[in-house]
């Protein structure tokens, strides 16, 4: 006999089906009301990402927002010498002893140093859109030639929302390495700054948290002086080089067909914005050569590519040579310590008197002829 099929359950009225509806809408605007406030509550300068801010695009833009552009100026001659790029400008050079020694000089430059973690210039050119550049500025940007490998912004596994910190819609629409739906899910993110400093929302609470109920104390602010001087490596940072395996460095190798100087990768769109934005500001732009060690070319980079960087980048209307400072002048392969940014920093001061594109003979040997420097520059760089 087949089954007794049971008769349909009782259908809902359509006073009742008015009602359910009207309650979908309620616990949906009511969704909406709760995450648009929580998310209202995380912005760049939120209590808790106060306490939680750790990555240097973060505390760029803090020190963008915190800029005082008449303090920046209040020198006679007013110019500004902005440093804008990666962790490598960050610790190649101490803004404190430069200025300093400017001001002895009486030089019409002060310098601001804006340098954060993978700040090429596909990334830091959104730092220089938001600084106030007048005419008779000077923007100094340094260039390395693994940043210009093939499929950089996924090789360094930046996260979407350090690239929403920093660039505009149009270019992140203009970013050939993204997906379409990578595109379209981070610009349907918003609101915007909810998804750029959630994670450091996050890191204040838990900083909280972890300070009343494991401590019993109110936490400390961070100061960020590693993002906004420059870092004081550790130890175990000191043995990088040494500690580098057979098989990591395979991985890194940079050949030919790895290298991308064409319009459309991710730090040359950034270097065209960098020239467009200084053109239109009649601010001069300069491009130097992170170097590194000696060492890190010969590990990394094959010599055809280095032939090619060469001849590219000497082609470039705005790139000057800077010294290299010796083999233990870097902490790791291509970071500067202290002696490498002292070298460095006592250049600019006297780099920026004359500007002149390659780095004159006599600069050099006098340096690495000084068994103590007596300059004014070094005294407290570290």
């Amino acid at each position: 006999m087949p089954k007794t099929i049971p008769p349909p359950p009782p259908q809902p009225s359509q006073d009742e089906t008015v009602r359910a509806v009207r309650h979908v809408w309620f616990f949906f605007l009511l969704a909406v009301g709760l995450f648009w406030g929580i998310a209202s509550m995380v912005g760049a300068d939120s209590f808790f990402v106060e306490y939680g801010r750790r990555n240097g695009g973060s505390w760029n833009l803090k020190m963008v927002a915190d800029l005082d552009e008449a303090e920046a100026r209040a020198h006679p001659g007013g110019a500004v010498a902005w440093l804008v790029g990666s962790s490598m400008l960050r610790d190649s050079f101490d803004v404190a002893v430069l200025n300093a020694e400017l001001e002895r000089r009486g030089s019409r430059f002060r310098a601001r140093k804006f340098g954060q973690t993978r700040g090429a210039a596909g990334m830091s050119r959104g730092v220089l859109a938001r600084l106030p550049l007048a005419e008779g500025d000077v923007v100094l940007h340094g260039m390395g030639v693994s940043n210009y490998r093939r499929g950089w912004l996924a090789d360094v596994e930046l996260p979407d929302w350090r690239v929403m910190m920093m660039l505009s819609t149009r270019q992140i629409l203009d970013i050939e390495a993204w997906s379409a739906q990578t595109k379209l899910e981070t610009l349907i993110a918003r609101p915007q700054t909810f998804f750029e400093y959630q994670e450091e929302s996050i890191e204040g609470v838990a900083r909280w948290f972890y300070g009343l109920v494991r401590r019993g104390t109110k936490p400390k602010i961070p100061s960020g002086l590693k993002h906004t001087r420059f870092l004081k490596p550790k130890k175990a940072d000191r043995q990088k080089t040494e500690d580098l395996s057979p098989g990591f460095v395979a991985r890194r190798y940079l050949e030919v067909d790895g290298l991308d100087l064409s319009s459309t990768q991710f730090n040359m769109q950034g270097l065209d914005d960098f020239r467009r934005i200084t053109t239109a500001a009649g601010v001069d732009l300069y491009l130097f050569e992170h170097t590194g060690r000696a060492a890190y070319k010969e590990m990394f980079v094959s010599p055809e590519v280095q032939a090619v960087w060469s001849s590219w980048y000497d082609a470039q209307p705005e790139a000057v040579h800077f010294p290299q400072p010796k083999e233990d002048g870097f902490y790791d392969l291509t970071h500067p310590n202290a002696e490498g940014r002292a070298m460095l920093t006592a250049y600019l001061v006297d780099w920026l008197a004359e500007r002149p594109k390659h780095v004159p003979n006599d600069w050099v040997k006098i340096w690495s002829q000084a068994q103590q420097p007596q300059s004014a520059v070094i005294k407290g760089v570290e």
